[in-house]
């Protein structure tokens, strides 16, 4: 029984009213005209499956999206479409009004998605903002996957938790993305690389939060970042300028008390310059009065190729380590 139907570099006409294949739930298609897509979906009733590369990503997404509204879409568990890496911009650029197309579609009709991958599509981060607000919707969701054209990217899944990658947002952007976070209930391990975040003054807590990996991440981020993280008991952060990220990485966990916390880790690559791994001692006693008053049950400190001023401020952090009971390993 045909399960899977390819298509590639073809042009197709369908009658107005096609001969149904019930037995396809899988599609691929390539380089197929745009025209084709509506007798195409309309041929293929039981697709659980597509996976199609756009030609000319606003002509082609408005016409699948049509064409899905139509066909209805509630069996599909799996939306793959990728603007081919050797599209020219202009090709791969759609518009607000085609993304929020898609996203009701996403939101109204998909019910029983588990993965979502738009990848390589020129738009904005609000646009991506809002793919990933309609996938809140989805209870089934296993995988989601957002790729700008520009590398602005936001990846889900189940084991691995949620990805930031590559994104400058908006203090509006920032609250509407947590306030998204939020819905998704069993998310536990969050990671933020390459991104620029600006936070409201009482920014959206996400409670399910118990870890943090950061890397290449503004330090006027961090603020904000961590104390909408009440629940963190593990953070990892890559510094990029000890002076300027150890301050607003302390200040944010005395926002948020560090009551939980049982591992701090944070390292300055081996490639950062020398001027950029110096910490002076005024930072040293912040960070070190945080670990002494308000990390209660840390159990390991890791703090790597951070410069201090002296001696003097590696022994006072070991001697305000020494008031935590708990800790059992200081590297």
């Amino acid at each position: 029984m045909l399960r899977t139907l390819t298509i590639s570099d073809s042009s197709l006409s369908f009658s107005p009213s096609p001969p149904e294949l019930p037995s396809v739930t899988k599609l691929s298609a390539k380089r197929v005209t745009s025209q084709s897509y509506e007798g195409l979906f309309s041929s293929l009733p039981g697709l659980t499956d597509i996976d199609i590369d756009v030609d000319d990503a606003e002509r082609d997404i408005p016409q699948i999206t049509a064409c899905l509204r139509r066909t209805g879409g509630q069996q599909l568990t799996r939306i793959e479409l990728t603007a081919v890496s050797s599209l020219l911009s202009e090709k791969s650029s759609v518009s607000r009004e085609t993304m929020r197309g898609l996203g009701l579609l996403i939101r109204e009709q998909t019910k029983n998605l588990q993965r979502l991958d738009l990848r390589w599509v020129k738009c904005s981060d609000e646009d991506l903002v809002e793919i990933a607000e309609s996938s809140t919707f989805l209870k089934a969701l296993d995988s989601l996957h957002l790729q700008s054209l520009d590398g602005e990217c936001f990846e889900y899944d189940r084991e691995s938790g949620f990805q930031v990658k590559k994104c400058r947002l908006s203090t509006e952007m920032t609250a509407r993305m947590w306030s998204c976070l939020r819905s998704f209930t069993s998310l536990d391990h969050l990671t933020i690389s390459d991104s620029s975040l600006s936070f409201p003054p009482s920014p959206p807590e996400l409670l399910s939060i118990t870890k943090l990996s950061a890397k290449r991440v503004t330090s006027q981020s961090y603020e904000g970042l961590l104390s909408s993280l009440p629940g963190l008991i593990d953070i990892d952060i890559t510094i990029d300028d000890a002076e300027r990220d150890i301050p607003q990485i302390t200040a944010g966990l005395r926002r948020t008390g560090g009551q939980q916390l049982t591992h701090i880790n944070l390292r300055a690559p081996p490639s950062l310059p020398s001027e950029k791994n110096r910490v002076s001692r005024e930072t040293m006693r912040g960070f070190g009065l945080l670990i002494r008053e308000q990390t209660n049950n840390l159990q390991r400190l890791d703090l790597r190729r951070v410069k201090c001023t002296d001696e003097e401020d590696l022994v006072y952090l070991i001697e305000c380590c020494r008031h935590v009971k708990t800790m059992s390993c200081v590297w």
